[in-house]
């Protein structure tokens, strides 16, 4: 188990505890948070940093050939975009339709000549903003864009001169992919999702989406500066002609400070609030330009237009540093004869409301977590699977879906992002890592950069659909186009947990199923998961163990009057 609450055990109720013992590896960047609700966005997460000993960290340094400092405690940064009202409401709200007004004063009910919010766009044209953005913080820090600097406090990270430092990144994010940087300075990734990768040198940017981490070493050559550290959305103004499109300039800030001789231990004091937009208006702005273009790491499509002059290295072209033990590296393509071991999973959203959905189905919390109440949850709930037929004239449905694998076996999921509204949505699976096989990228047009045409290896014609123009909107039973594909993988093949699907577009990864459980399985942007964008992996059902006795039980009561009795 571990930690899904209503999947793999209840719910931790009020003034109640829930202990865990468990050996602390893998080493790496991983974090911790809630899955009630919307209690993460609320602030209910951090970093969970397991660390190499001595030997190991010293083998990875002659590895990289970097004798790089690694000091978690100062150099973790974790980013939120923060909101002004509590989750939950902002969810009810876009749920119900009611949209929002960011112009009007908060807690006034608008008029019909107030500008309602529109969704904002990436890049790519992919829908990135349901919800209006209005700050960013940097481990608890940040400000809005109307709160003076010096009114506000932002996090601070120590270096000195002539050393190189290992950062740790993750994204918390409960909405907004971020796009990384730090003036001055160029990263070098190592890691992602608490595995070392072969060094991308001289990079500009990390583009990091929720759920994800990356490690990066950061060579302090400057001297006596400070410098501005950037987290910005990748939401664009389209009101321009063209391509290249202004940012809308939406961040989360924090700041990078070289310690001197003589500097007192606080940073908040060597840095005081009043200095921020000095140092801010004193920073040189990076250039990318056609003869020094740019490098970005962890694209969500597969480039930039051209205007931009920023290359991409996507994820399925990033590399493990050391080999997967051959007991853990799955084959490139499932047995043909495996029943249960290729899923399409296609997140888009559908219906006549266009909600979240997982091949148009809408997930439901089970009344009994069915790890340890699997009887209880098989009478109880709405149980579907990928294929089962929904309200053919609406696609509306909501159930428990869940998913069977069986023990032992190649897994190979097919993550889509087809329907008829674009974007882009980061997939976590729990209980596994996975190795990323393949990305299938959508057509973009060579004038605007945008979305052109879905890609065409993915089928969506839905024979439930009845209603005209559907089949074009629709995504609900995907499958391979033609024959099945086949694929590669190698024991460099890159190995995370949450993968970014492209708005459009497809990632194929492939698992070795030796964990059985019931896994969570879902979109890590917070809203699009409450919604319905999950489901739950059933792995090798008569695999998994008996819950411990004494485990508490959580659903429903029956109980009769007869079986009542007054105390004495």
């Amino acid at each position: 188990m571990d930690g899904v609450g209503q999947v793999t055990q209840c719910q931790i109720g009020p003034s109640s505890s829930y202990s865990y013992e468990y050996t602390a590896s893998p080493s790496g960047t991983f974090w911790y948070h809630s899955h009630s609700g919307a209690q993460r966005t609320d602030g209910i997460y951090g970093a969970l940093v397991v660390q190499e000993n001595k030997t190991r960290l010293n083998q990875i340094r002659t590895e990289l050939n970097a004798n790089f400092q690694d000091l978690p405690d100062q150099h973790t940064l974790t980013l939120l975009d923060w909101q002004e009202e509590a989750s939950l409401d902002l969810f009810t709200q876009s749920q119900a339709g009611l949209g929002f007004y960011p112009d009007k004063p908060y807690g006034e009910v608008p008029t019909p000549s107030d500008q309602r919010y529109a969704s904002t766009r990436s890049f790519d044209n992919g829908g990135t903003g349901p919800i209006p953005y209005f700050s960013g913080i940097i481990n608890g820090k940040g400000r809005h864009v109307d709160v003076p600097y010096k009114k506000t406090r932002l996090s601070i990270f120590t270096v000195e001169s002539g050393k190189i430092y290992r950062f740790r990144l993750v994204g918390a994010q409960g909405l907004y992919s971020y796009s990384f940087s730090i003036d001055g300075h160029k990263l070098i990734v190592v890691g992602t999702d608490g595995y070392w990768i072969e060094p991308e040198k001289e990079v500009d940017y990390i583009m990091i989406h929720p759920g994800e981490r990356y490690d990066f070493l950061l060579n302090a050559t400057e001297t006596s500066k400070d410098y501005w550290i950037r987290a910005e959305t990748m939401e664009i103004n389209q009101n321009g002609q063209g391509p290249p499109y202004e940012s809308l300039g939406h961040v989360a800030e924090a700041i990078l400070h070289y310690k001197q001789d003589g500097e007192s231990p606080d940073p908040n004091a060597d840095v005081p609030s009043h200095r921020y937009e000095e140092i801010k208006n004193s920073a040189t702005l990076r250039v990318c330009t056609k003869e020094n273009p740019c490098k970005a790491v962890n694209c969500p499509f597969k480039k930039f237009h051209s205007s931009y002059n920023i290359t991409c290295t996507n994820v399925d072209e990033l590399r493990l540093l050391e080999p997967t033990p051959p007991g853990e590296l799955p084959n490139a393509n499932p047995n043909s004869q495996c029943r249960n071991c290729t899923h399409f999973i296609n997140f888009s959203f559908e219906g006549e409301s266009q909600t979240s959905s997982v091949n148009g189905r809408n997930f439901i919390l089970p009344s009994f977590p069915p790890l340890t109440q699997y009887n209880d949850f098989r009478k109880k709930d709405t149980i579907c699977n990928l294929t089962a037929d929904c309200n053919p004239s609406t696609l509306e449905c909501s159930c428990v879906m869940v998913i069977d694998i069986p023990y032992n076996e190649t897994v190979q999921m097919v993550f889509s992002s087809m329907g008829a509204f674009l974007s882009a949505h980061p997939i976590h699976l729990h209980g596994h890592t996975f190795h990323v096989v393949a990305v299938g990228y959508p057509e973009y047009d060579n004038i605007t950069g945008f979305v052109k045409k879905r890609n065409s290896d993915i089928s969506c014609a839905d024979v439930n659909c009845t209603k005209e123009g559907c089949v074009n909107e629709s995504c609900t039973r995907p499958s391979w186009k033609t024959e099945p594909m086949n694929f590669d993988i190698n024991n460099r093949t890159i190995r995370k947990d949450t993968v970014m699907v492209p708005a459009g577009g497809y990632v194929v990864i492939n698992f070795l199923s030796d964990n059985p459980g019931q896994w969570f399985l879902h979109c890590h942007k917070e809203l699009h998961q409450l919604e319905g964008m999950a489901l739950i992996v059933n792995e090798a059902l008569e695999e998994q163990p008996n819950p411990p006795d004494g485990l508490n039980k959580c659903g429903d009561v029956d109980m009769s009057y007869n079986e009542t009795s007054s105390r004495e």
